[in-house]
């Protein structure tokens, strides 16, 4: 079994981001993720956890200026010293929120054939790894499709596996594959052939129809033999729903009930 994740980021927006805590906890969920928290204190993020009996489960690192353009720092090399003070920030909220798991952002390359950038995202992960290791938290990277993000380092799923198994090798054994279901669509047109090869270094699962990212489509049921081998191959992992919901988000999770025998609250 899989088990369901709210990413806050994503559902119950008509709310400030506070107050989605309680929306996700009256909608079922019992695990919550997001991508950024640092606008707001530690201490008032983990008030929520507990008003709701929530646990957070993901979030990313800070990608760098988000509004500026930045979408990760790992992959560039005049800006380690950066990534390096957004990974002890990210740390000391994982924590603070008792959060299992961050995921890292690649950057955006300028020159996919220059070799110093591979090079450079090897190291700032290993960095990575090696700090988040003494407090048990598990790195993750995730392949992210170049139609939403142009010039994304990282978006393909086999390369990102390799960069996982490379690091491994290396001996750090946290570092896992974040799987978006959404993004695998988008890039390779398949999910479940890729669930399997993979489902020994996947560590956390996310999910969106590949038409418009809105709710995965219930009643064509396109990722229940990929949700399927994901339970049983990876059981006990995390969905976060990372979707744009198409119209109210509690009443958009019917799609649910298409995959109950693999998904659940």
């Amino acid at each position: 079994m899989l088990f369901a994740a709210a990413n806050l980021s994503f559902l119950f927006t008509d709310l400030p981001f506070l107050q989605r805590f309680s929306a996700a906890r009256a909608a079922g969920f019992s695990a919550v993720e997001y991508l950024f928290p640092y606008d707001y204190p530690v201490a008032d993020i983990r008030q929520e956890l507990s008003d709701n009996a929530l646990k957070q489960v993901l979030f990313n690192v800070s990608p760098g200026d988000w509004e500026a353009g930045d979408r990760g720092l790992a992959c560039l090399p005049d800006r380690s010293d950066e990534f390096r003070d957004t990974i002890a920030q990210a740390q000391a909220y994982a924590r603070g929120l008792n959060c299992p798991r961050l995921h890292c952002m690649a950057g955006l390359c300028p020159d996919l054939s220059d070799a110093r950038y591979y090079q450079t995202y090897l190291d700032n992960l290993a960095f990575a790894a090696e700090s988040l290791a003494a407090d048990g938290i598990e790195l993750m990277i995730e392949a992210i499709n170049r139609e939403d993000m142009p010039g994304y380092f990282l978006a393909d799923i086999d390369e990102a596996a390799k960069v996982v198994q490379t690091l491994r090798e290396a001996g750090h054994v946290n570092v896992s594959l974040q799987f978006d279901f959404y993004h695998c669509a988008r890039i390779h047109g398949e999910a479940t052939e890729r669930v399997a090869q993979y489902a020994g270094l996947i560590g956390h699962f996310q999910i969106a129809g590949r038409h418009g990212r809105h709710e995965p489509d219930g009643a064509s049921g396109e990722y229940k033999q990929a949700l399927n081998e994901a339970a049983m191959r990876a059981p006990g992992r995390f969905v976060g729903f990372e979707y744009k919901p198409a119209g109210d988000a509690v009443r958009g999770l019917d799609w649910m009930r298409s995959y109950a025998a693999s998904l659940s609250f």
